[in-house]
């Protein structure tokens, strides 16, 4: 094996947003294009390391207001 590279690929630990949605079936490529359409609408700066994150919870609130605003309909 002397003279063979190799290359090792690193990931970051997934934050607990992350996690929680992947459990949800959301898929890394979607959770890609929540953080991009926040940074094409100005919401999340595009070199925030925090970026995944925030798209995350934006997304899970927005999830959790549909289903409170069913619930409340409902009630009526």
């Amino acid at each position: 094996m002397i003279g063979q590279t190799f290359i090792m690929r690193i990931e970051k630990p997934m934050s607990y947003h992350e996690r929680l949605f992947r459990a949800e079936g959301y898929t890394t490529g979607d959770i890609g294009a929540l953080v991009t359409q926040m940074i094409d609408k100005g919401f999340i700066e595009a070199d925030d390391p925090h970026a995944r994150e925030m798209a995350c919870v934006a997304e899970m609130a927005k999830v959790r207001a549909r289903q409170y605003r069913m619930v409340e309909g409902e009630a009526e």
